[in-house]
């Protein structure tokens, strides 16, 4: 008997299909919610069996970016940071839930001067670098932030676990197995795909995969970079010294990344292009590009000079008047 005679068998494929859609959801939540602790621990950088502690002046300056973000107090007191290895701050959860947030604040933050640098905690393929090498300077200068940048990197972490991203993502897994459903259920009752040899199913349902698993990914991609552009301009709306703090940064990270481009020779040319942004394979944008969130950021610092002549202008006017 062909399976489109057996209505139990599309009853418990809808079934396994709500199961994943719950599955996905919860596997994505989880690690941003109940989780959250153990997704810390996994990022958190230990020394001598010890977790690194945030600095108190580090900590200070958090304390104080957080009283200029102005939160409410519920979510200025949900968002805990901690220290992580690497040159990139990372973040999970959202303030938007009641589990909180978490910061991952890169050890380089914590650096204050050239001499602060843990230069044995720094590998190049799991080589001690040479730091009498030219490049190996010049990369360790980029290991210190100025205070503004660090205010700028926790202003924008802040604004990223502010928003609603993570139930957003949530979503993208059962959106991937109900477009897989629909688009089997449409062609198994167009072309009667059921009451055909396995063979030819067998072949849609990959074509099926394929394309809703090609629609996560895109999505995936687009949320995250919609997030990033998101976090920058709002970061940037505290003024103008966050502006120039975070031009500061990206243009750190560019020249950080051509450093490491050049010492890691053919690799590095796989790793990073020419101007400093990050290789991704088969042409996917995981992250946006660091020139254009440079860019972005120079495109309002322009505004925000020109605006300021505005207001000169008007001033003086006044003044003659």
């Amino acid at each position: 008997m062909p399976l489109s005679h057996l209505p139990f068998a599309r009853r418990w494929v809808t079934y396994g299909a709500i199961a994943l859609s719950v599955g996905g959801a919860v596997a994505i939540g989880l690690p941003h919610t109940l989780f959250l602790d153990k997704y810390r621990d996994h990022y958190q950088m230990f020394r001598k069996g010890l977790p690194v502690m945030v600095p108190k002046e580090l900590f200070d300056q958090t304390d104080e970016t957080l009283k200029t973000l102005k939160l409410a107090k519920r979510k200025e007191t949900g968002i805990n940071f901690f220290i992580v290895n690497g040159v990139d701050p990372i973040h999970a959860g959202s303030t938007q839930a009641v589990t909180g947030a978490i910061i991952g604040l890169p050890v380089n933050m914590t650096y204050k001067r050239l001499v602060d640098v843990d230069r044995d905690s720094y590998r190049l393929n799991g080589n001690k670098i040479d730091w009498t090498s030219p490049e190996a300077k010049e990369f360790l200068s980029t290991l210190i932030y100025s205070d503004r940048v660090k205010r700028f990197l926790i202003a924008r972490e802040v604004r990223a676990v502010s928003s609603h991203e993570v139930f957003v993502r949530c979503a993208l897994g059962p959106i991937a197995v109900m477009s897989y459903m629909y688009i089997t259920q449409f062609y198994n009752d167009k072309y009667k795909l059921l009451e055909k040899p396995f063979f030819y199913r067998s072949v849609m349902y990959l074509i099926a995969a394929l394309f809703s698993a090609t629609l996560t990914v895109f999505l995936l991609d687009f949320l995250t970079n919609f997030g990033e552009t998101s976090a920058d301009e709002e970061t940037a709306q505290l003024g103008r010294e966050y502006i120039e703090a975070g031009i500061e940064f990206y243009e750190t990270t560019l020249r950080r990344n051509k450093i490491l481009r050049a010492m890691l020779g053919t690799e590095g040319r796989m790793v990073y292009d020419e101007d400093g942004n990050e290789i991704y394979l088969l042409g996917r944008n995981v992250h946006r590009q660091v020139t254009e969130r440079l860019k972005s950021l120079q495109d309002l610092l322009e505004v925000s000079k020109q605006t300021e002549q505005s207001e000169k202008k008007k001033v003086s006017v006044v003044i003659k008047a």
